[in-house]
């Protein structure tokens, strides 16, 4: 039999009583070397050892006759709430805390910020309210690393913040239905993948450049950007720009270098656009006219133009307006435009007709004709051919002329007016 090597303070709920222990070893290691809560030895299942170990080599048992280090506690009950566990209770102004330290060393704290909106807190520091380093948590869930969460966000960080995965990292998005997924793999390839009501699309970031998708394999692209260019349907563009479409994979190119197009083929070294099949260019035109006419009309005063009024039919047009009943075609775009006037007229008297073209009104003197009547109902002809540069979205095209003697009298037997739109100023 030893002596007393070490002491045991026994709690009895009933009582409050204290027993003191002694051991038959120097650390108590079977449960025969315990005493039980109503001081008989050993202890059973029906007066199990509840108290406290303090042994000679500094270790402290609560709730457990064997402590295996400094502080052991021990429970074995079915307690889920503020009766489980270990309770660090701060009654005053200061933190609830509990502090790691290496001597000399490093410290660590992890508790409760009583100063700062009972924040729980991990910190690199003795005092919780040093500064803002280490982990904050609010009792609504906010989190903070480096930083006091705002309160609003789940999640606030001051800093970098990098995943090192081994084989890919992922951070999801979400809200109800709609997902949106941030990935990268082992080689540094990024991909941004937004799901929304069951459909997906991708943005890639890889090593040749990025690429938009919308499904997983590899194969179906919407769009690329690539050193090279950039791919309409294609994950790698031959060109500056490379359009795909079912059945062609050179629906649109352009060159590089030379900036030469090809569409449905590969761009022309030589020429700068370059086409395969049939091609649809969407011209403007309007023509207005008269075919057998018999109406005379005069001329008022000799030398003064006056507006020709003898056309009555109007023909085709696109993208202006043919008005034979008003005498003119209006355009409604600034540009370029070709314009042609034939006219087969007769007169009463042999005199000298001048046609010329009016745009909005203003005289365009290098659009002109002149024809010198004979006697007897001479039929004469004239023509104009030119190109106007019209600055005014809507512009009237007109025909005026002219006579050298007063009252004379001419008959539009067949003319035409038309205009073409060449293209932009």
């Amino acid at each position: 039999m030893g002596f007393v090597i070490g002491m045991r303070a026994v709690g009895y709920t009933q009582s409050k009583r204290r027993f003191p222990a002694f051991f038959d070893s120097s650390v108590p290691t079977t449960a025969t070397d315990a005493i039980a809560r109503d001081g008989s030895r050993p202890p059973t299942a029906a007066q199990p050892w509840n108290g406290q170990d303090l042994t000679n080599v500094g270790q402290l048992g609560v709730g457990i006759a064997v402590p295996v280090s400094v502080s052991h506690v021990y429970e074995d009950t079915a307690s889920t709430g503020a009766t489980a566990g270990l309770t660090i209770e701060q009654d005053g102004t200061g933190d609830a805390v509990a502090q790691y330290l290496l001597t000399g060393g490093q410290r660590w704290v992890t508790g409760i910020d009583n100063s700062a909106g009972d924040r729980y807190r991990i910190a690199p520091n003795a005092d919780l309210s040093t500064n803002t380093l280490g982990l904050h948590m609010d009792a609504n869930g906010h989190t903070g690393i480096n930083t006091i969460p705002d309160g609003t966000y789940a999640l606030n960080v001051s800093g970098l913040a990098v995943t090192h995965p081994s084989s890919a990292s992922l951070v999801r998005l979400r809200t109800g239905t709609n997902i949106a997924d941030l990935s990268m793999d082992t080689s540094g390839n990024v991909s941004f993948k937004n799901s929304n009501a069951g459909a997906s699309t991708y943005i890639d970031f890889q090593s040749f450049g990025v690429r938009f998708r919308d499904a997983a394999g590899g194969n179906a692209q919407k769009a690329s950007v690539t050193a090279t260019g950039l791919g309409v349907g294609s994950a790698f563009p031959s060109d500056l720009l490379h359009v795909t479409a079912t059945g062609n994979a050179n629906a649109l190119r352009v060159n590089n270098t030379t900036g030469n197009v090809g569409i449905k083929q590969a761009s022309d070294a030589t020429h700068a656009l370059a086409v395969t099949g049939l091609t649809s260019i969407d011209i403007r035109y309007a023509e207005i006219y008269v075919q057998g006419g018999a109406v005379s009309q005069a001329i008022t005063t000799g030398g003064t133009y006056e507006k020709f009024i003898g056309f009555t039919t109007d023909a085709a047009s696109n993208g202006m307006t043919a008005a034979a009943a008003s005498d003119k075609i209006t355009v409604t775009q600034a540009g370029h435009y070709d314009v042609k006037f034939q006219i087969s007229f007769s007169g009463t008297n042999s005199s000298t007709v001048d046609f010329r073209i009016n745009w909005n009104g203003v005289a365009q003197n290098q659009l002109h004709c002149k024809r010198k009547l004979g006697t007897g109902g001479d039929v004469g002809s004239c023509s104009i051919v030119g190109i106007i540069d019209a600055t005014a979205a809507t512009t009237d095209i007109e025909v005026w002329f002219t006579t050298d003697g007063t009252g004379d009298n001419i008959v539009a037997v067949d003319a035409q007016l038309t205009a073409t739109w060449l293209g932009s100023t």
